[in-house]
């Protein structure tokens, strides 16, 4: 375990120990305390034992309402801090190994091209051979420009606590999106993507548009592609009019 996920990890822990020292000040059951706060005794379980975290707005109703004055709230936004963190440092990494994957190509080194991306993506190394089988290929295509656009588009709402959550998820998507990019299944890479239309940034659709239909241009002279990818495109471009309407509450609910 590295030492951001550590401090996460730890604050995690803390959070939940805090949690259940309070409650149980207040001689209450887990279940009794799920029934309050409207959620599975198991998530209670969970939490208490620093399994998994919660939502900010769950930490809102148990601070109400084992009147912690601030203490609980207070301490999971420490831990949103620092999981924030962790992802803006594991973005910069997978940012930096895609450019240095260019180098590892030229030396023909397959292995420790994949190693690269294994680690600077978090991916499993089977997985990461799964989804990208011709790694060198893949490795030689890469667009400095999508990558850096999809690097600012996953880290836009990193100063906002309350998107945090979001951008991370967007993250991940993102991510896998470029693979499926670099292989060509344009439909596939807009199938996964659309989850991000939901976080409502009103620029990002043009800029992700853009990107979407020049990839598709450069592929015009390498493989035939049907008229009715352009328009996957655009409607999944067209979505986030859609998607964005979710209350701010809806999005902030991210466990």
């Amino acid at each position: 375990m590295t030492d951001d996920q550590s401090i996460v990890a730890g604050l995690r822990r803390a959070l939940g120990v805090d949690l259940a020292a309070r409650r149980m000040e207040r001689k209450l059951t887990q279940a009794q305390l799920a029934n309050h706060l409207d959620v599975h005794r198991t998530t209670i379980t969970h939490v208490e034992a620093g399994d998994h975290g919660a939502s900010l707005t769950f930490w809102k109703l148990a601070d109400d309402f084992l009147t912690a004055s601030g203490a609980l709230v207070a301490a999971c936004e420490q831990l949103r801090e620092a999981a924030a963190t962790r992802q803006r440092d594991k973005a910069d990494a997978l940012h930096d190994a895609l450019s240095r994957a260019q180098v590892l190509r030229n030396e023909g080194i397959e292995n420790d091209l994949c190693d690269l991306l294994g680690r600077a993506s978090g991916f499993h190394m089977q997985k990461l051979h799964y989804y990208s089988a011709n790694a060198l290929a893949w490795a030689g295509e890469i667009d400095s420009e999508l990558i850096e656009g999809s690097r600012s588009l996953a880290l836009y709402d990193a100063a906002e606590p309350a998107q945090r959550s979001v951008a991370a998820a967007a993250t991940v998507r993102i991510d896998m999106s470029l693979i499926l990019l670099r292989k060509r299944q344009l439909r596939e890479a807009v199938t996964i993507l659309s989850p991000v239309l939901s976080i409502g940034v009103e620029h990002r659709d043009a800029g992700l548009r853009q990107q979407l239909h020049r990839e598709l241009t450069m592929r015009q002279n390498q493989a035939p592609l049907t008229r009715d990818v352009t328009a996957d495109i655009d409607a999944f471009c067209d979505m986030r009019g859609t998607r964005a309407e979710r209350s701010a509450a809806d999005r902030l609910d991210v466990s």
